[in-house]
């Protein structure tokens, strides 16, 4: 099996980076508690500018100056949280953040301070994808005739969408994957709640995935070589992630619904 760039990634460094991403996703929503709905959207739009920057590796003072500096000076006290949770030391490939909980864990390992780049992408993917995630709902929230509202849904065609942006994710995989966690771990019969958590955790279409998970092996009828081929190798894809957990059941359980295309 051909690994992806997250599957190559050392078992202690992935969850290392995963416990980065839930204690930046954490910082971040305590940072925005100062703000009403607006202004988080305001506010959320322009840390996903500025991640996106960093990611481009652009130089710190002038992210400071076009993008950090506004925000501070329009909205004062309220950033009080926002400059204690410090979310740009999060955004560097050398995180003072992972330094932090390296140091807090005990891990003493002085080279491993730095991402690496398959470390970094996972990182960044996880924490953009948690702010574009609060951004879209804050909007969701927001009076309908709201111009402020509109206006910075319109920008968010300007913003990259981090939900999507790895086409791997597909819908149907990602249906696959809580299918396989619910047949182990029984968390629901009713594929709604399912199709609830799923959309509220990777922002896909909540129908697309109710109706994935209500037939999740299913095959198009129309070219049924081709769809059981897309549906292996979503299987394969899938397989992969389980085996980076080691969950030895749902390994087994893929294999058996493997064969059946043998």
């Amino acid at each position: 099996m051909i690994l992806d760039e997250e599957e190559k990634i050392p078992r202690d460094r992935y969850m290392l980076i995963n416990e980065l991403i839930v204690k930046f996703s954490n910082d971040f929503k305590r940072s925005m508690e100062a703000f009403s709905d607006a202004e988080q959207v305001e506010v959320s739009g322009s840390l996903m500018k500025i991640a996106k920057r960093f990611q481009e590796k652009e130089n710190y003072d002038d992210i400071y100056e076009k993008d950090i500096e506004p925000i501070l000076l329009k909205y004062k006290s309220k950033c009080r949280e926002l400059a204690n949770c410090n979310l740009t030391d999060y955004f560097g490939q050398g995180s003072l953040k992972l330094f932090d909980l390296m140091h807090n864990k005990k891990i003493d390992d002085p080279a491993r301070h730095l991402m690496e780049d398959k470390e970094y992408k996972l990182f960044m993917s996880g924490a953009k994808r948690c702010m574009s995630n609060h951004r879209y709902f804050t909007i969701l929230r927001l009076p309908p005739d709201d111009q402020f509202a509109l206006k910075n849904a319109n920008e968010l065609d300007g913003i990259e969408d981090t939900i999507s942006e790895n086409t791997e994710f597909t819908t149907r995989r990602r249906a696959l994957f809580l299918h396989y966690l619910n047949y182990q771990f029984k968390f629901s019969q009713d594929k709604k709640p399912l199709a609830e958590i799923a959309h509220f955790l990777t922002g896909n279409n909540q129908d697309n995935l109710y109706k994935h998970l209500l037939n999740p092996l299913k095959v198009k009828n129309e070219d049924s070589k081709k769809g059981e081929e897309a549906l292996r190798k979503d299987l394969i894809y899938v397989r992969g992630k389980f085996e980076r957990l080691g969950l030895k059941k749902i390994i087994e359980s893929i294999d058996m619904d493997l064969q059946s295309f043998d």
